[in-house]
C-alpha cells in the first residue's frame, strides 16, 4: 500500500480489510511509520473513539467522524487549526445554524458534542434524520474544513508536504440479529452511493472496512469510481492526478489486492451475510 500511495502523488482513496486477528492495525501502524520516514505527514485515528460501531452508521456519521478525527490529528501534530477552531466547534455552530434542537441533551460546543455523538443513541439517530436533508451542505462543510486544514499544513510544513489520513476500526461495523437487515441495507447504500464523499483533494485516505464489503465495492458505479477491471479504478475528472480507488484484503497469509470490479450481483450473497453477522 505504501508503494501505491507514493505512486498516487497527490491524493487517493484506499480501502483496507481483513478478518479478526489478521493484523490490520499492526500493518497500518507499520504503514504510518514507513510513510513518516519517507517524509509524509500521517494522521492515524481510531473510529471507535467517535462511533458506536454496533449501531447503524450513515454517511453523515462518517463525514463528521473523518473531519473530527482529522481536526484532532492536526492538533496533535501542532498544526494551527483553520480559523482557530476545532472541527467539533465548527460542527456545533453548523448544527445550530441548521436549527438542531439541543435542549434535551447535554451538548455544547466541542468535546461535549463529540461525547454525546459517541454515547447517545437517541441523539445520534435524531441527528442522522436531520442531516439526511442537509447532506450536500454537510459534505461541503466537511470538505472545506479538510481543505483549510491542508492549507495550514502547507503553510507550516511547506507547499510540497504530502498528507495521509488513516481511519482504523471501521471493519468492526457489525450487525446483530436484531438489526442485521437494517445494517446491511444502510452500509450497502452508504458505500455504493456515497463513497466518493470520503475522498479529499490533496489527501491520501485509508479506511478499514468490513471484509464482507468487498462484494459491494466491486459493484460500485459512481461519478467518482466507474466500474473497472483494473486495480486502480478510473480517476475523477476534477482530480486528474488522483490514483483512484484501491482495495486491499489482509488475510493471515498476507496481503491480496483487489480492484473495483464489475459484478452482476445486486444483493450480498448468503456467504457474505454470514460474514457480516459472525
Amino acid at each position: 500500500m505504501r508503494n501505491e500511495i507514493e505512486l498516487s502523488e497527490i491524493s487517493s482513496l484506499r480501502l483496507f480489510s481483513g478478518f479478526s486477528g489478521a493484523g490490520k492495525t499492526t500493518q497500518l501502524l507499520r504503514l504510518k511509520k514507513e510513510l513518516k520516514s519517507s517524509g509524509y505527514l500521517v494522521i492515524y485515528a481510531d473510529a471507535e473513539d467517535y462511533l458506536n460501531l454496533g449501531e447503524p452508521v450513515d454517511i453523515s456519521d462518517l463525514l463528521y467522524t473523518v473531519a473530527g478525527a482529522f481536526s484532532v490529528g492536526l492538533e496533535e501534530l501542532g498544526v494551527k487549526l483553520p480559523k482557530g477552531e476545532s472541527y467539533w466547534s465548527r460542527f456545533y455552530n453548523y448544527l445550530t445554524r441548521t436549527k438542531v434542537d439541543f435542549k434535551e441533551f447535554t451538548v455544547s460546543a466541542g468535546v461535549d458534542l463529540k461525547a454525546e455523538l459517541h454515547t447517545s443513541t437517541t441523539f445520534r439517530e435524531r441527528l442522522q434524520q436531520h442531516l439526511s436533508g442537509h447532506l450536500r451542505e454537510l459534505a461541503s462543510e466537511t470538505r472545506s474544513f479538510v481543505e483549510e486544514g491542508l492549507q495550514e499544513v502547507r503553510e507550516q510544513y511547506g507547499g510540497g508536504t504530502r498528507v495521509v489520513f488513516i481511519l482504523d476500526s471501521l471493519e468492526k461495523l457489525r450487525a446483530t440479529p436484531s438489526n442485521e437487515q437494517g445494517m446491511m441495507d444502510r452500509l450497502e447504500r452508504l458505500f455504493r452511493n456515497h463513497l466518493y464523499l470520503l475522498e479529499f483533494e490533496s489527501l491520501h485516505c485509508v479506511y478499514t472496512v468490513p471484509a464482507w464489503l468487498r462484494e459491494v465495492i466491486r459493484t460500485v458505479r459512481s461519478p467518482s469510481y466507474p466500474a473497472s477491471n483494473c486495480k486502480r479504478a478510473a480517476t475523477r475528472p476534477r482530480h486528474p492526478r488522483t490514483a483512484g480507488l484501491y482495495y486491499g484484503t489482509l488475510y493471515s497469509a498476507g496481503l491480496a489486492t483487489r480492484g473495483a470490479r464489475r459484478c452482476s450481483a445486486t444483493r450480498l450473497p448468503e456467504e457474505t451475510r454470514r460474514l457480516l453477522t459472525g
